[in-house]
């Protein structure tokens, strides 16, 4: 069996992109405000994450309902306590709650001390070697 080229090749040149780097997230505090990263330690997850339950629910703009759950990033014991006991109230999506006039009634927390503020955060990312 014999073969024969009819055409040749089209050729031409691509790029590719390659991330050399991660990129760099940190949580963002609810209620101050303050960018940080909070480190596990041993198996911890769901770290800086404030849930609760009110003890209604409410209805959004569009008619349907919210259910009656709460979530929020805290950075200390000092920031969800200020949110649990009233502050929930200044956050946007929790608005149609306090309309409604509902009490948030139940939270779980789980933090570490240790803390790692956005600068320090961005000192160690710079330091990461890239590929």
């Amino acid at each position: 069996m014999s073969r024969v080229k009819l055409k040749d090749a089209i050729e031409g040149k691509k790029t590719v992109t390659v991330e050399k780097k991660a990129a760099l997230y940190a949580n963002k505090c609810d209620c101050c405000g303050k960018i940080f990263q909070m480190k596990e330690y041993c198996n911890d997850t769901d770290l800086a994450y404030l849930k609760g339950t009110f003890d209604s629910c409410a209805t959004g703009k569009d008619g349907r309902g919210l259910g009656n759950g709460f979530s929020a990033t805290v950075c200390s014991f000092k920031c969800a306590d200020k949110l649990m006991t009233g502050g929930w109230k200044q956050m946007k999506e929790y608005k149609p709650f306090s309309n409604e006039k509902a009490n948030l009634v139940r939270c779980e927390l789980r933090i570490t001390s240790y803390v790692i503020e956005e600068k320090r955060l961005v000192e160690l990312w710079d330091k990461l070697p890239t590929e």
